[in-house]
């Protein structure tokens, strides 16, 4: 897969702002990478950072304990986790329900180090993210929701209660594992919200839906009328 001239093609067809981020796995820290330091702070907000070409990477001891636990780090969620979204967030109305999620849909293990965030477009010809992700304003998010039902139909994208990691992390991973391949609608997170754009929500899947969507594009409703009408006002 050529990620270069896959990338110009989604963003050319989808009338993207931001070029999608792809995530993968590493033992090491690319050198120059940005993250936290400490054991705090929402990575999603360090996203933006991605379009100017940075890495974006996360560790089992870097950034907030609700992003190690869905990234697959910690393996199970941190103590007192489930009272902090509970109690202290009012996300969820009881621990217990925060914990039958948890139990119900548990990220996959983390498969590397390092979870390393980076433009689509810097993948070379002989690796492939892992997952991808879009930061999208809504008629963006509306193509890639169609594109993603074009040869699927209802059920091609779930909107799952989740953190902002969660939706762009854990769920698309756990689509792959699952061998489900649906994509993920986020970025509802108030927590998460607040570190964005106010016009912007996520979109993420699995690489091997990506490449399906891909190869519908030249085919589907984006060469068509009432998505030129959507083109116009963006030009």
């Amino acid at each position: 897969m050529n990620w270069a001239e896959a990338t110009q093609t989604l963003v050319d067809n989808l009338l993207l702002d931001r070029r999608p981020i792809g995530l993968h796995y590493q033992d090491s820290r690319p050198e120059g990478a940005v993250g936290f330091k400490s054991d705090t702070g929402c990575f999603v907000g360090l996203l933006k950072s991605v379009e100017q070409g940075k890495q974006v990477v996360v560790s089992g001891e870097h950034g907030c304990f609700g992003g190690r636990f869905y990234c697959g780090f910690s393996g199970e969620p941190f103590e007192g986790q489930a009272e902090y979204v509970s109690l202290g967030e009012h996300y969820i109305k009881t621990p217990e329900l925060c914990r039958q999620i948890w139990n119900d849909y548990p990220p996959p293990p983390a498969a590397g180090e390092w979870l390393v965030f980076q433009r689509l477009d810097t993948y070379g010809a002989s690796a492939d993210p892992e997952v991808v992700v879009f930061l999208a304003s809504p008629d963006s998010i509306a193509g890639l929701h169609f594109l993603a039902s074009y040869d699927r139909g209802i059920g091609a994208v779930i909107a799952p209660f989740a953190s902002g990691c969660g939706a762009i992390v854990a769920f698309p991973r756990l689509e792959a594992q699952e061998k489900t391949h649906r994509a993920v609608l986020g970025l509802f997170d108030p927590s998460a919200r607040c570190t964005e754009d106010p016009g912007v929500l996520s979109f993420a899947a699995d690489v091997a839906r990506i490449k399906e969507m891909l190869a519908n594009i030249s085919e589907c409703f984006l060469q068509h009328d009432a998505w030129r009408k959507i083109r116009a006002r963006h030009q």
